[in-house]
């Protein structure tokens, strides 16, 4: 009887296992919420989850950071130069981005531990209130002199978001909150739910 229970224990266990799985995020698995990261040659890989690396509290309410969470989806994107998809921040000389927002800066400097003064504004990049979607390049130099190019897929944001994000910059909250909050929720849902691959063009 006893040898009985440990049989149903294990399947119940495995059921467990691979339903959730099934479940995680996008449906391939937890590799797509971690990325590991290298700060220095020799040091110890670690990995940072995508959950706690985009998550912020507004007035009271947790939500995602679009900005870190387009810097984490990024900086898988950049990961994927090593065959072992580990970030080497110390083989990176520089990041150019015309999406220069607090989040991506705070998401590369204190999530993965980058020199802040290697993240910089790329020529003529838009201000904050006016970005749109011509503004959303990374351009990352390697010591090795190679360099790569990243632009997101032009269905990565909604039509409306960037005008009512302007808005919402502006000051206009009460006008249009709910409905920045509707888009929102469908750009945090794609972001959560899909690859690096999937939202985002290289080139090299």
């Amino acid at each position: 009887m006893q040898r009985n229970f440990c049989v149903i224990i294990l399947l119940l266990m495995s059921v467990f296992f691979f339903s959730c799985s099934e479940s995680s995020p996008s449906g391939r698995g937890t590799g797509e919420v971690i990325l590991t990261v290298q700060k220095k040659p020799g040091d110890k890989a670690f990995a940072v989850s995508y959950q706690e690396s985009v998550a912020e509290v507004e007035n009271g309410i947790k939500k995602d950071c679009l900005c870190k969470a387009l810097g984490f989806r990024v900086a898988q994107q950049i990961a994927k130069k090593w065959h072992d998809n580990v970030l080497r921040v110390y083989e990176i000389k520089g990041i150019r981005t015309g999406w220069y927002t607090p989040g991506i800066r705070e998401l590369f400097s204190k999530v993965i531990g980058m020199d802040p003064g290697k993240i910089t504004a790329g020529k003529n990049a838009s201000p904050k209130v006016n970005l749109s979607l011509q503004d959303n390049w990374f351009v990352v130099l390697f010591h090795d002199n190679t360099r790569m190019e990243i632009r997101p897929n032009p269905e990565i944001y909604t039509r409306r978001y960037f005008k009512l994000r302007a808005a919402l910059e502006r000051g206009e909250k009460d006008l249009y909150l709910s409905e920045i909050m509707e888009e929102r929720a469908k750009i945090e849902k794609k972001f959560r739910e899909n690859s690096a691959g999937a939202l985002f063009r290289v080139s090299r």
